[in-house]
């Protein structure tokens, strides 16, 4: 009589930078317009609305990205700022159904990966991680300082992404991109929610560049 299979260990090693520099990209085999673009940059613009709720904008090159966002919760906790997990699951993972109908980038020439991959399953699967990684990191001081993601975590992450490309990606490439992401956002926290990000696709590296807005949030 066979033995039933274990829960999949979920195992995270230190990866060379250039090896990760020299995986496909994901995508890679599509039309110039539906690949994610090999450089991103997002400036996030926080102001004060009327009614004293936090909102941010974020824009690319002159086009505003999404929708104007909030916090939408009980807690200023800059929440707001979440699509640059986004981003950086896009620069690290090369992976993100969320950032590809921003960015027009949609891979519309393949009917099933449009549907399976690019659709709204798949969208709702990341935002759904973006929200839940971000209430695990509140209570972790938002990852200030960590150098690892506990591994029931990632389990979780490989459970739920498994049927999608990015399934090939590892608990150490979503290690790194996790905490990537938190070290932006933390940064753009620390500058009121203002401030560009920059996101190299190439060499899947991210940087935070602070501007001189900050209206509105005396």
């Amino acid at each position: 009589m066979g033995q039933t299979p274990g829960p999949r260990r979920t195992r995270r090693c230190p990866v060379e930078s250039d090896r990760v520099r020299r995986r496909p990209r994901l995508g890679s085999g599509f039309p110039t317009g539906e690949r994610l673009p090999l450089s991103i940059a997002y400036e996030f613009r926080t102001y004060r609305k009327p009614d004293g709720v936090l909102a941010t904008e974020v824009s690319c090159g002159s086009v505003q990205v999404g929708a104007t966002l909030t916090d939408a919760s009980r807690n200023t906790d800059s929440y707001r700022l979440h699509d640059v997990f986004h981003l950086s699951y896009a620069c690290l993972l090369g992976w993100s159904p969320v950032t590809r109908p921003l960015l027009g980038c949609k891979r519309r020439s393949d009917p099933a990966i449009d549907e399976n991959d690019d659709g709204g399953r798949a969208i709702a699967i990341e935002e759904g991680l973006a929200a839940s990684i971000f209430a695990y990191a509140a209570t972790r001081d938002y990852l200030r300082g960590a150098a690892r993601v506990d591994g029931d975590v990632l389990a979780s992450i490989a459970t739920s992404t498994a049927q999608f490309e990015v399934g090939a990606r590892t608990a150490a490439d979503w290690e790194r991109a996790i905490i990537e992401g938190f070290r932006m956002w933390k940064q753009l926290d620390d500058h009121g929610g203002n401030g560009i990000v920059r996101a190299d696709l190439i060499a899947r590296t991210m940087k935070f560049e602070p501007t001189a807005v900050e209206a509105g949030l005396d």
